[in-house]
């Protein structure tokens, strides 16, 4: 029989965290990070004029898709 997997269910920074943690503490089994937003998580700083002015404001990725490869954490976005 195979291992049971975990979906996490919402691609933001709180479930990406929730993945890589499960990871962390040796869980091996299948993980999947189920998100509606076409990117990966990334930072979400709070408003401010210069996001809503769109002064060349970028999201910051906590963790490239390398990363998610690598802890072996799909991502379904």
């Amino acid at each position: 029989m195979a291992e049971p997997g975990i979906v996490v269910v919402g691609g933001g920074e709180c479930g990406a965290r929730a993945a890589f943690a499960l990871r962390q503490r040796g869980w091996t089994g299948p993980v999947t990070i189920v998100g509606r937003e076409a990117l990966p998580a990334y930072e979400r700083p709070p408003l401010s004029k210069a996001a809503l002015a769109g002064d060349g404001w970028a999201p910051a990725h906590p963790w490239a898709e390398a990363d998610y490869r690598a802890a072996g954490i799909g991502l379904r976005l």
